[in-house]
């Protein structure tokens, strides 16, 4: 066992806001609500983007749709290798016997992780199955999207359960107040997909992040500035190539599949 006092968990929409604050402070214009219908391809490389507003031209372009991020990529002749995978944790009603200063725990042998929730405890688990979706059958806006068809996924909270509770004897007698679930991009050897996408010039990927989209957010963007600029190179990118699986159909129920696997085998928070 092992106690890391400067590790910590951050709040997604918090560090979402502040990269946004960040960057507008260095000229950045965002533009709000205009979704991305097309990647634009001039004499075979990226010319831009079509929004429901219109066009905006670009010799480069970042693709960082994450679940939704192949539908841009593939009709313009790029792949990620990635897929959308459930990714889900539970938050039990406020407790006594937990506090908001505990430690995020990460439980390889009971392959799940916790951390504090207010007065509660958020955990989740790595079930044997892990499910995918196929990007295409989607909707634009998950608010009210049942992930996996199952509102509730009591099988793999009791799935998990004996494990967790080795590490937790109250388990059973905590109430469960909350299930969450949404989909993470995992790539079929848990790694990530980012980098130039081969065969379009300028086109990049900033998805497939295997889960840890949020904790390796601003390595990524700065990795991707590198290259992009032609700066420096601070990262070694190459064991995260988009294009090391060679070519690939990313619709295709195995290569989702594998994608699953990738993260049940996750041992990670």
């Amino acid at each position: 066992m092992f106690f890391m006092p400067e590790d910590a968990f951050v709040d997604g929409y918090a560090l979402g806001f502040a990269y946004a604050r960040a960057a507008r402070r260095k000229g950045a214009r965002i533009l709000e609500d205009q979704s991305v219908e097309e990647i634009l391809v001039d004499r075979q490389r990226v010319s831009g983007v079509r929004t429901a507003a219109g066009r905006i031209a670009s010799p480069v372009v970042v693709d960082a749709a994450g679940a939704w991020a192949n539908l841009l990529a593939w009709p313009a002749g790029a792949a990620i290798p990635m897929a959308p995978v459930r990714s889900h944790y539970w938050i039990t009603a406020p407790d006594r016997r937990f506090s908001p200063d505990m430690p995020f725990l990460i439980l390889p042998d009971a392959r799940a992780y916790a951390r504090p929730e207010g007065d509660g405890l958020l955990f989740g688990f790595r079930e044997s199955q892990s499910v995918h979706a196929d990007p295409r059958d989607l909707p634009n806006d998950l608010q009210g999207h049942v992930v996996g068809g199952d509102a509730t996924d009591w099988a793999s909270l009791e799935e998990g359960a004996p494990a967790f509770q080795k590490f937790l004897p109250s388990f059973a007698a905590l109430a469960i107040a909350h299930y969450i679930s949404g989909y993470s991009t995992y790539v079929p050897d848990g790694m990530l997909a980012v980098g130039p996408l081969a065969g379009l010039p300028g086109f990049f990927s900033a998805a497939g992040c295997s889960g840890g989209g949020v904790a390796l957010a601003g390595g990524v963007g700065k990795a991707l500035a590198q290259v992009i600029t032609g700066s420096q190179l601070g990262f070694d990118l190459k064991p995260h190539d988009p294009a090391r699986f060679g070519a690939f159909d990313p619709f295709s129920p195995e290569r989702g599949q594998r994608c699953a696997t990738a993260r049940s085998h996750k041992t990670s928070g």
